[in-house]
């Protein structure tokens, strides 16, 4: 082993695995020089660690539900949500909930972790919790229980640390109703409406050059490079087309689950919303309501309209449909009855957590195995991938000699069958377009002298990275000939709308006289969003409605697109009885979460600003940075 070591010495493969090497020995005894509750941990929260696999273990289990989520996430997108910060401040916050708990004497016993547990539908089959399948769904996120046991605790003392800090003070339903008269009341409006003007502004040359020399910041291009670039990746390097169709169908053969797919449902609901503890007559209403629905419908079209009038859920907007889904997706009582239902027909009213449901299933799909023709395409590109990360340091060899008899990345790439690529000119505060790369390696890229290649790779997540650069284009300031429509117009536009707003001002001061040529337009139903039909929203005109009295002007002129809005209140509506009866539970449960939520979140700012939290590993937790 020394001797094939001593040998690729000079390998770039052989010395980005010793750097690797180095890395882990760091770890490994550097930290032995702390000592012990630091070895190990990312950070310390009140002395207490965070360890580096838990980190790690939480940042990768929330990339891989992202990407779950969002098939088509980038690599950019998901550094551009900093998620590793992210979930470390959620650590933070959640070791620190959890050591208040401790200290008010909270806890979560054996029995009342194991009845949790068991309640999960994922670990459930036929509605009752199955060892087997809860092994097997913790398997698949790389857990075991006792990883996943220990983190479901502490979720578990923090839901009840929550329900003891938001247990006192609830909102009342009288408090409640007041707050919705006010806020859901509607006006109906006289407004006067100063638009900007049609017509061209008048801008001279005199002007545009006058604006340029004042503002020349405005029209500063920073300095770009442009650069030849060779990804090597298993990706780039694989050759799909050299791997044999026996290849292929042995593998799908020795891994047919990978290829199974359940069953599936595609369904579409009305959801009725009801708190679990709604009483017996808000529920009969509910229940009549969704009664004389159902009887309304008679096919998949039928339904759908009325969902998009009646369901109280997302899904209204898309005639209640939930695309498909498989077992363990939804909550029991759903699951049940849309995998029951026939197809083409309406269920029954179902109840569940949420509320009522009906539901109307147009389609289902039986568990099946994939034919290998479906897969083979697939199946081809992954052996091939794999075969290709195994040569991936050899690759990189090859590159770099021939890199080091003066080759560009372009004469490699085509001696290697891989293709260049050659990204829009970029500045070194954005890098080029599609890659993801650190700041220090696009400073790299900016400082190569034009016709050079990099000797030495730039690592990614996913290989190497070469380049050539081909060209310096100097920072410069766009001359007044090339911006001169664009500040033509910016004057233009801005001179109309000082004059909308100079009439709108004028008017504002002739009140409560008008000019008797204004024409003002009626509006009514107008609520707190602001909404002015064929105009556009002004929220701090909504806000004043809260307010205002009849036949009264708004003290303010206020701006709506490209015009400038007075309005004088004609009538106001606060809502009726009927109104609040028809919304009376939700609105008072979801006025009582919002509360609690910001007394849970005051707290648990407070825990922030008192704790000692000492980072141990910032480059870990903001890799970007380091």
């Amino acid at each position: 082993m020394l001797d094939i070591l001593r040998q690729g010495a000079r390998s770039w493969g052989i010395k980005i695995m010793f750097a690797m090497i180095i890395v882990v020995f760091v770890l490994a005894f550097g930290i032995s020089r702390m000592d012990q509750g630091r070895r190990g941990a990312v950070a310390l929260v009140n002395e207490e660690p965070i360890s580096v696999q838990s980190f790690q273990r939480a940042v990768q289990s929330t990339m891989d539900r992202l990407r779950a989520q969002n098939p088509g996430i980038s690599s950019e997108i998901l550094d551009a949500l900093n998620l590793r910060d992210q979930v470390f401040r959620q650590m933070v916050g959640s070791t620190l909930l959890v050591q208040e708990a401790k200290k008010l004497g909270l806890f979560v016993t054996d029995s009342e972790l194991a009845a949790a547990v068991h309640k999960i539908s994922a670990f459930q089959e036929n509605g009752q919790f199955s060892p087997d399948r809860y092994r097997r769904a913790l398997q698949a996120q790389g857990l075991t229980p006792a990883l996943f046991e220990e983190d479901f605790r502490k979720d578990l003392v923090v839901d009840k640390l929550r329900t003891a800090l938001i247990g006192a003070g609830k909102l009342s339903e009288a408090q409640a109703k007041d707050l919705f008269m006010v806020l859901e009341r509607t006006a109906d409006l006289d407004v006067l409406v100063c638009a900007a003007s049609n017509e061209t502004a008048t801008v001279t040359p005199e002007d545009i050059a006058a604006y340029h020399a004042a503002h020349p910041e405005e029209f500063q291009e920073p300095a770009k490079a442009r650069v030849r670039l060779l990804h090597i990746t298993a990706d780039t390097i694989a050759k799909p087309e050299a791997v044999s169709d026996e290849a292929v169908r042995a593998f799908y053969e020795a891994h047919g689950d990978q290829f199974r797919e359940p069953e599936a449902v595609r369904a579409r609901h009305i959801l009725r919303l009801l708190p679990p503890d709604a009483n017996a007559t808000d529920e009969a209403a509910a229940r009549a309501e969704l009664t004389a629905i159902r009887a309304r419908i008679h096919d998949a079209a039928s339904f759908a309209a009325e969902a998009k009038a009646h369901s109280q859920d997302s899904s209204a907007a898309q005639g209640g449909d939930l695309g498909w889904f498989e077992r363990g997706r939804m909550v029991p009582e759903f699951e049940q009855a849309a995998f029951s239902l026939p197809v083409g027909q309406v269920s029954d009213i179902v109840r569940t957590p949420f509320g009522l449901h009906l539901i109307f299933v147009e389609e289902k799909r039986p568990a099946r195995q994939k034919p290998l023709e479906q897969v083979a395409s697939d199946i081809r590109r992954q052996l091939a991938r794999d075969q290709a990360a195994e040569t991936l340091g050899d690759t990189l060899d090859l590159a770099l000699e021939r890199i080091a008899r003066g080759e560009d990345v372009s004469a490699v790439a085509s001696a290697l069958g891989i293709a260049v690529q050659e990204p829009t000119p970029f500045t070194e505060a954005n890098g080029p377009l599609g890659i993801s790369l650190k700041p220090q390696d696009v400073k790299a890229l900016m400082l190569l002298a034009p016709g050079t290649t990099t000797k030495a790779p730039i690592l990614l997540p996913d290989g190497y990275l070469l380049a050539t650069k081909v060209e310096d284009i100097p920072a410069r300031t766009r001359t007044v000939e090339e911006t001169q429509e664009e500040i033509r117009q910016r004057l233009a536009q801005e001179r109309q709308l000082a004059a909308a707003k100079a009439k709108a001002e004028a008017a504002l001061k002739a009140l409560p006289q008008l000019d008797p040529t204004a024409q003002l337009r009626s509006l009514s139903g107008v609520n707190r969003q602001g909404q002015l039909a064929g105009i556009g929203v002004s929220a701090a005109l909504g806000t004043q409605l809260l307010h205002a009295e009849p036949g009264a002007w708004l003290p303010e002129i206020y701006p709506v697109g490209d015009a400038f809005v007075l309005a004088r209140v004609r009538a106001v509506h606060p809502p009726d009885e009927a109104a609040w009866e028809a919304v009376r539970n939700q609105w008072t449960q979801s006025l009582r979460d919002q509360a609690a939520e910001q007394v849970f979140q005051a707290h648990l700012k407070e825990l922030w600003d008192k704790a000692r939290i000492e980072i141990l590993i910032p480059e870990l937790i903001s890799p970007s940075k380091s």
